[in-house]
Parts: C-alpha cells; structure tokens; sequence
C-alpha cells in the first residue's frame, strides 16, 4: 500500500511539473509510464521485493531532471527506439493474449526495450554530447550542428 500511495504522490507531483519537457521533447523525470511498467511485472511474475524496489527507483525519478524519450516524438534514433518498442509491445500483447502460460522466449525478448531504453536515459542524461556507435542522442540543431 506505501508503493502504491507513493506512486500517486510522485505522479501527482510529475503532472504538476511545467517543466516535463525538454526542447527536444524528452521528459525530465519518469514520465509516469505505470500503466506499462505494473502490467509488465505481472506478465513476468516479477517478486513483490523487486517490484517494489524499481517502483521507487522510478518514482524518485520522476521528481528528477533524469532524461525518458518521448517513445514517438523523439527524433534521435528514432528507428532504433521504434524496433525496440515495437519488439517490446509485441511481446506484451503476446504475454497478455496467452497469460499466464506466454512463451519463454517472448519474456526473454520483452527486455529489449527496457534494457534500449535504459541505455539511452542514461546516454542522453549523463552524457548528451558523446557520440557511441557513430551516432549522436542530441539533435542537431540542439547539439551545435545546424539541419538542412
């Protein structure tokens, strides 16, 4: 009941924020996402020690300045972040439609896109203007290279 209680405090608090974008449109602080992440623990049979342990970890993080993508808007590796979404929805419908006896290998692969995502929260807020694998988290215009 204390987890519960401390997401709608923290949510309340993100939803009250006037700063929950940035100017390329990624969300300072956990973008109170719980309708996916609570459904995902279930699908998994994630224990209730770590479950609650990641929904402190995210509810604290939504009263950060910690960088989550826009899963649509965001245009920095916009291919990447659409495979590994759709890799990770894919997975959740089928986990859903056959719950709860889905496959092995679709609650494997559902990590992709937590695993995509926490790699590039942690990229585009630690380390924005580092370049990895040839490519760059900031936009161009925002990462001092003009578009055309």
């Amino acid at each position: 009941m204390a987890i519960a209680g401390l997401i709608l405090i923290t949510s309340a608090l993100w939803f009250a924020r006037t700063d929950q974008e940035t100017d390329d449109v990624w969300f300072n602080g956990f973008p109170a996402m719980w309708n996916i992440v609570i459904p995902t623990f279930v699908l998994l049979g994630t224990s209730q020690k770590y479950a609650a342990l990641i929904c402190i970890i995210f509810a604290i993080s939504q009263l950060t300045n910690v960088k989550f993508p826009h899963l649509v808007r965001v245009t920095s590796l916009r291919v990447a972040t659409y495979t590994a979404t759709v890799i990770y929805f894919g997975s959740f419908i089928l986990l859903s439609a056959q719950y709860p006896h889905g496959p092995q290998w679709a609650r494997d692969i559902i990590f992709v896109g937590p695993a995509y995502l926490a790699f590039i929260v942690i990229w585009r807020t630690f380390f924005p203007h580092r370049i990895i694998f040839g490519a760059s988290i900031m936009p161009r215009t925002l990462s001092g290279t003009a578009t055309k």
